[in-house]
């Protein structure tokens, strides 16, 4: 991401334009760093984050740039479990600590959302066109099921082999973009799954930048225009990511 300004600015320009509370803002920010912030800034900031945060305030809301910072500075979300593990020892028992959301730094689990490709596809296809092309809607369950009716006959390979989605029409000019737009969701599930199957699970910021890489191939490969891309990723990552939290 730092070294394709273009796609940056992109993605912060969509950052300006989305609320606090937006799942899609949390996830972008997971993406890209705040360069401008310094880990010094940081460091002075996180005992007044971790007494925040322990005390049960929304720590994300108060210290939106030092919450960023820690989902991509290893070196900081370190020192900040320090703190917070320091913090559990001097407390005395009986007394509760709310616990803090370390959810940058644990692992997910993807089973249960790709393990039915299909449905997973339709679901995700369902949060996509409804956020980024509601236009869309009124057709996405006739395209759906003319798109999975290619898919039987052509099998899961298909989607893998860029010269057979082309001869189907997906990644064409002539495509519908509603047909494009399934057809690059469904090969970024598929690669989802193949790609952490049998294997151990990923962190959550590690999850949204490869489901990221991916998402673009598929978004690439499927003739997806730049700003239709963008849409695409954006859009798309905020639905595997606000799945994964319920």
């Amino acid at each position: 991401m730092n070294d394709n300004p273009e796609k940056r600015e992109d993605i912060e320009a969509l950052l300006a334009r989305l609320p606090a509370d937006d799942p899609r803002r949390r996830l972008l920010e997971a993406l890209i760093p705040d360069e401008t912030f310094t880990h010094e800034e940081a460091q002075a900031m996180l005992p007044d984050y971790v007494t925040d945060e322990l005390l049960g305030r929304p720590v994300r809301e108060l210290y939106p740039r030092l919450h960023r910072h820690l989902l991509h500075c290893q070196q900081c979300s370190a020192m900040y479990a320090a703190m917070i593990a320091d913090v559990e020892e001097e407390v005395p028992q009986p007394m509760a600590i709310p616990q803090p959301d370390l959810s940058f730094l644990s692992e997910i689990k993807l089973d249960a959302i790709l393990k039915d490709v299909r449905g997973a596809t339709k679901e995700a296809l369902q949060s996509v066109v409804a956020s980024a092309w509601p236009q869309l809607q009124n057709e996405l369950k006739m395209v759906t099921r003319v798109f999975f009716r290619q898919v039987d006959q052509f099998g899961d390979n298909f989607i893998l082999q860029p010269n057979a989605a082309r001869a189907m029409g997906f990644g064409s000019g002539d495509a519908p973009l509603s047909q494009i737009i399934a057809a690059a969701t469904y090969r970024s599930n598929l690669a989802l799954m193949e790609k952490y199957k049998g294997t151990k699970t990923p962190t959550r910021q590690a999850l949204a930048q490869e489901a990221k890489t991916i998402a673009e191939d598929a978004a690439r490969h499927m003739g997806l225009s730049e700003a239709e891309k963008t849409q695409f990723l954006s859009s798309y990552i905020a639905w595997l990511m606000q799945d994964i939290e319920h």
